[in-house]
């Protein structure tokens, strides 16, 4: 599967590692100073950060982090 792909595999597991918990957290963080556009004023920063383990004991952790107003699509509709 992986024959023709152009990321480096040493390491990878041929087949798909089967996922048995996902957690999702919503994070806020308070930006120090305000930013300001045409558009908005952000005074905090959100965005979603996702964990997901496999019977083996893997996590692995992704990150979600538009800013409201200048990215499509918003965090309410990832």
């Amino acid at each position: 599967a992986f024959d023709d792909c152009s990321v480096p595999t040493t390491g990878l597991a041929p087949e798909a590692a089967a996922v048995i918990q996902a957690r999702l957290h919503l994070v806020e963080c308070a930006l120090r100073q305000a930013l300001h556009s045409a558009r908005s004023r952000a005074t905090l920063r959100p965005s979603l950060i996702l964990c997901l383990h496999d019977a083996d004991g893997h996590c692995g952790w992704g990150e979600a982090a538009p800013w409201p107003g200048f990215d499509d699509p918003p965090l309410t509709q990832i």
